[in-house]
């Protein structure tokens, strides 16, 4: 899933031409200049740390190497795995906390029942840091699990942990894992690289690590604009990304997730000019990158540097999903049961997961159902909720079975405000997307609902409401139009003239809504962002996947 990179190397103490860059981060505040009026000479005014020259390796590669990487992730995570085998040869992990000493060592506590698991003194230490919610690096230590008898090491230990967790431990609890050698994979999937024992002890962690989180989180908040830019100009790339996202910065550059509509996602690595080592010098840069950045794109600037170039493309696999929704009996289910039997028919594959935990029965075989996870009864009896307040999550490893089919269908609950101003169904497909899912909404609407302009005002306020929220490809249907009794009224409503809508609409609503329907008729009209599909189940051919 990465884009190989070749040297960046930007010089980024140049002379700025007039410019008025996007917004950065509050410690920072570009100048002011004119756009009008150019001068040969102008000083860069930003606020740099102090550097250090890198190593012969890191020109080359850019990015911290795999030691520390692994000497970072036990740096910033404090719980991990700790497996060895059992007095029956039974392989077992437990979870465990840990502290780390200068060079690294997990140094453990462990109470009398887990130190007396093991018939083997060998084990492995597994600990993973999540990025931005998109990449799980981690490192797996091989050694042996040992008891330190020194006393003053003991209470060297002891200090460890205290500083770490800010509670004292019992030292006869206290164990250490010997690093033998390491394990470090970049994210789940990816080939893992060994590191020796003497490599992992004399490696640094990341100086920027403990601010990472906080500097990633703003970039992404603040300033998208000038990562999609970066997209453009720091990287030689053959395809049209559609999103970009910041996964992790570190002394030397900085890690971008691309979405891509005809490709896939891919991650590209951005050097820095130079390494810095704060976070009031990783703004600096970013901020600088940012505004040569801005210029090359306005042609203010020539670029005098190599752009990161494509060596190798790991496509990652895409699934495709639905997210149908609507009103509680708008006929969702209904629309998935017959659009189940449609693809059968045409030889398509595609899985429907209920994700309604009132629901009772089916005409259609359910792939993953939410039921599995929180029943109707439970939720109301033991919270006193109703049907669909508990849904919240969905379990990885079901999506993980998914993803090389056609289609996915999420036959959702009919509660409004799931997707009107609640965030669980926002979350949900945030968690689709980063599991490399491109989603749909499909949103119905009873035709039946629509007797007058009062109503059909008031469902396109409620589709636009879902649009607003869920910020996805959207296709708003009329159901139920086989059911409709007069067809031809509600056809009217499918190609509205804006002037008839607004004088029916004064005609029901008192007069101090006549400015408040004016407006409404314009966001439907001029804007375009609302407009109905006549789904009617005895014609197939609306059911047609392209």
């Amino acid at each position: 899933m990465l884009l190989q990179t070749q040297s960046l190397t930007t010089h980024l103490s140049l002379p700025l031409p007039p410019s008025k860059p996007t917004p950065k981060f509050p410690s920072f505040t570009p100048i002011k200049q004119n756009p009008f009026r150019r001068t040969r000479f102008r000083a860069l005014r930003c606020s740099l740390s102090a550097v250090s020259e890198p190593t012969q390796l890191e020109t080359k590669t850019h990015k911290p190497v795999p030691a520390e990487v692994s000497r970072t992730i036990m740096e910033l995570v404090s719980v991990g795995t700790l497996s060895t085998l059992t007095q029956e040869g039974w392989p077992l992990g437990i979870g465990v906390r840990f502290a780390v000493d200068p060079e690294g060592t997990p140094v453990l506590c462990l109470n009398a029942s887990n130190r007396q698991f093991s018939i083997d003194r060998r084990s492995s230490f597994h600990v993973q840091l999540e990025q931005s919610g998109l990449r799980t690096p981690q490192c797996t230590i091989l050694g042996s699990i040992d008891k330190p008898e020194n006393r003053a090491m003991l209470k060297y230990l002891h200090s460890v942990w205290k500083k770490r967790f800010g509670e004292e431990v019992d030292e006869d609890l206290i164990y250490v894992v010997s690093v033998e050698r390491v394990l470090q994979l970049e994210d789940f999937k990816e080939v893992g690289m060994w590191v020796t024992s003497s490599d992992y002890k004399n490696a640094q962690p990341d100086p920027l690590r403990d601010f990472a989180v906080k500097l990633v989180n703003e970039i992404n908040t603040n300033n998208i604009e000038d990562i999609n830019r970066f997209c453009n100009i720091y990287a030689d790339l053959n395809f049209q990304v559609s999103e970009a996202k910041l996964v992790w910065v570190d002394r030397l550059g900085f890690d971008l997730r691309l979405w891509s509509p005809q490709e896939g996602i891919f991650e590209i690595r951005i050097p820095f000019s130079r390494e810095v080592t704060d976070e009031k010098g990783a703004k600096s840069m970013f901020n600088c990158m940012s505004q040569l950045a801005w210029e090359v794109e306005k042609n203010f600037h020539a670029p005098d540097f190599e752009r990161v170039k494509q060596q190798e493309i790991q496509i990652s696999e895409m699934g495709y999903a639905q997210l149908v929704i609507g009103p509680a009996g708008s006929g969702k289910s209904t629309y998935c049961s017959s659009l189940h039997e449609h693809c059968t028919a045409i030889g398509r594959s595609i899985n429907i997961v209920n994700l309604d935990p009132a629901a009772e029965n089916f005409d259609y075989p359910v792939a993953m159902d939410i039921r599995e996870l929180v029943s109707l009864e439970d939720v109301m009896e033991e919270l006193g909720l109703g049907p669909n307040e508990n849904l919240d999550e969905w379990l990885t490893e079901e999506l993980d079975n998914y993803t090389d089919d056609d289609y996915l269908i999420f036959d959702c609950p009919g509660q409004i405000e799931l997707f009107s101003h609640v965030p669980v169904l926002r979350n949900f497909v945030e968690h689709l997307q980063r599991k490399n899912f491109k989603v749909c909404v499909v949103y119905l609407l009873d035709s039946q609902f629509i007797t007058d302009v009062t109503k059909f005002i008031s469902g396109c306020m409620a589709s636009l409401s879902a649009m607003i929220q869920l910020e996805l490809p959207h296709v708003n249907i009329l159901s139920k139009m086989d059911l409709a009794p007069r067809k031809k009224d509600i056809e009217d409503f499918l190609y509205p003239e804006p002037q008839v809508l607004l004088s029916e609409l004064n005609q029901r609503m008192a007069p101090q809504f006549a400015k408040l329907n004016k407006s409404l008729i314009e966001l439907v009209d001029d804007y375009s962002m609302v407009s109905f599909l006549p789904l009617d189940l005895r014609k197939s051919s609306r059911l047609t996947i392209y």
